[in-house]
């Protein structure tokens, strides 16, 4: 509440000011929040706000990230083939521009649509582009929560040694950067929160085992 409290102030001010890239980007994170909290029909109205001034104002990689938050929005909708189109739009800015944070975050959101489709081979080929994405940009954080998509792929598709695979590798990789001095610095130094982070990560690998064996038989 307290956030969007202040970005709706934030809003108000740029609004007045006529500042449209100021007013485009509050749009963008309001679009952004709501999606977090899983309201996308909250989310859509200011992400066509935002899509309209962007288009008004040429940016062209906000473009892209508003298609990227308008396709998530339609797949917590379960509208995959909304969803597939404005991620596709996505993905082509963020080729184009060569965003190659932006493409690894797109690919994952296209694996994730694929495997809510069933449409195995295009999943894994979209969530393995995006870690290896991750990998090439040396984000860590991001390429473990991948893994742990891939071993829900897996699962899902009913590969369980490849799924058992992935969970190992995740653990292993998370284990290195418990004893590394990047996670540390990324949850503020403190060897507690990065105990407490591999703890959560741990957890997401006792709790697939016991969830997703349920969810493949529905």
């Amino acid at each position: 509440n307290g956030a969007r409290y202040h970005l709706k102030r934030a809003c108000a001010i740029w609004q007045a000011k006529g500042d449209v890239h100021g007013l485009m980007r509050g749009y963008i994170n309001f679009g952004y929040l709501w999606n977090k909290r899983e309201k996308p029909d909250k989310a859509i109205p200011f992400l066509e706000k935002a899509l309209d001034q962007a288009k008004q104002v040429g940016e062209e990689i906000s473009i892209g990230a508003i298609y990227q938050n308008i396709g998530e929005a339609f797949r917590l909708k379960r509208e995959l083939g909304k969803a597939e189109i404005y991620f596709r739009q996505a993905e082509a800015i963020f080729r184009q521009f060569s965003c190659l944070i932006d493409l690894a975050g797109l690919q994952e959101d296209l694996g994730l649509v694929y495997v809510d489709w069933q449409q195995w081979t295009k999943a894994g080929a979209y969530l393995e582009a995006a870690l290896e994405g991750w990998q090439t940009l040396g984000n860590k954080h991001r390429g473990v929560q991948t893994m742990f998509y891939l071993a829900c792929y897996e699962k899902l598709k009913g590969d369980e040694a490849r799924a058992q695979a992935w969970l190992r590798e995740m653990q292993i990789y998370l284990s290195d950067m418990v004893e590394s001095d990047s996670i540390t610095v990324h949850l503020g130094k403190s060897e507690g929160l990065s105990r407490a982070y591999l703890s959560l990560e741990l957890d997401k690998l006792h709790r697939i085992q016991l969830v997703l064996p349920q969810q493949a038989k529905t």
